[in-house]
């Protein structure tokens, strides 16, 4: 995981700038388009839909991916918002030609030509699971007489494990000893997930980071922070 780093060679800070969750497990690729894909041709058997097209922007498309297609020439295959559940090349190296298939409860339909677009916005990437402190996230002030902020804590697990808790600490600076606890923000007991997130009101901190402790069996974590 993206762990806390004490010694201050290499260390790690995230800057939380305004409106952007800042990401203390897990990240987010904001630089890159979503994934947008010319349809080509598709099927379906037994409710699973297969579609193969062309990239024209963005990255190949991942498993875990949301994708949405509109204005195919067979409007069974219009979808909203649903998982990628796997990515095969149509040739190696690749030359930009994809096939994906997802979840679609429809009668079957045999493969054939289609026209249509299908995008897939990038998606949080979580970070395996493991005892200990996050890397920290620094905190700007705001400007005039109120120099706190309301932050809001958001953690999540793609994948859930058998117990866990995620707790938030502050510190004034950024050193190990100063940090402490703010409040709890998720727990999991029996692969059931309480809380998930936490506004704070009129937070004064510079610091911020989240600890893992009580962890059993695996999981992913992502863990966020906005101002």
């Amino acid at each position: 995981m993206s762990s806390y780093q004490s010694s201050p060679i290499g260390r790690n800070v995230i800057q939380a700038v305004a409106g952007l969750p800042a990401y203390a497990f897990g990240s987010l690729n904001r630089l890159v388009a979503p994934t947008r894909m010319n349809i080509t041709s598709g099927s379906v058997t037994g409710n699973v839909a297969t579609i193969t097209g062309t990239v024209i922007e963005g990255n190949i498309p991942t498993v875990g991916q949301l994708v949405s297609i509109a204005g195919c020439s067979n409007s069974a295959f219009n979808v909203t918002n649903v998982s990628i559940a796997s990515v095969s090349s149509a040739a190696t190296p690749d030359v930009g030609v994809f096939t994906i298939t997802f979840a679609l409860t429809h009668a079957d339909i045999g493969s054939g030509a289609l026209t249509g677009l299908a995008m897939a916005p990038q998606v949080e990437v979580g970070e395996t699971l493991a005892n200990g402190s996050s890397r920290a996230i620094a905190l700007q002030s705001n400007i005039g007489p109120n120099n706190a902020m309301d932050v809001r804590f958001d953690v999540t697990f793609p994948t859930i494990p058998t117990t866990a808790q995620v707790d938030v600490y502050t510190a004034s600076i950024d050193v190990d000893a100063e940090y402490v606890l703010l409040a709890t923000v998720a727990t999991v007991a029996a692969s059931t997930v309480t809380g998930q997130s936490l506004v704070w009101p009129d937070l004064r901190a510079n610091f911020v980071r989240f600890l893992v402790s009580s962890l059993a069996g695996s999981g992913k974590i992502i863990a966020k922070v906005l101002v």
